[in-house]
């Protein structure tokens, strides 16, 4: 159960990424702003074209340090009916944070097998000191 949600927005990312496209675009912009805890935090600015139109947008992902800076060329992934945009950073840090939890959640199963069953495990591992 606690397996499903990595893996189902996984292959949810994947699906939509696949479907989209993906462009060309250029850092324009770093907003700042400041949350409830006074840490400041960054979101790139994007401009990219697609089919002739130029468009802007900024990024739902707020970091702690300006990962962009201005005129920084990016991979801008564009849903077909144009109403979701993200940029890319790299790939494999969508899938990082999933990927993360399912190897700890797998340890944790296999952990636990390995303790339900120690007996047994250690019956077959070393039979003459049982």
């Amino acid at each position: 159960m606690l397996l499903g949600a990595p893996i189902v927005f996984m292959v949810w990312t994947y699906a939509w990424v696949s479907k989209a496209d993906i462009v060309e675009g250029q850092i324009v912009g770093v907003e700042e702003k400041t949350d409830k805890r006074g840490r400041k935090r960054y979101r790139p600015q994007v401009v990219y074209e697609i089919n002739g139109e130029r468009l802007e947008f900024t990024s739902r992902l707020k970091t702690d340090t300006p990962e962009f800076g201005v005129g920084e060329r990016v991979k801008v992934i564009v849903s077909r009916d144009r109403e979701y945009v993200a940029t890319v950073i790299d790939l494999a840090e969508r899938y990082i944070l999933p990927i993360m939890i399912v190897v700890v959640l797998l340890v944790c199963q296999v952990l636990s097998l390995i303790y339900q069953h120690q007996e047994m495990i250690f019956s077959l591992i070393h039979p003459q000191l049982v």
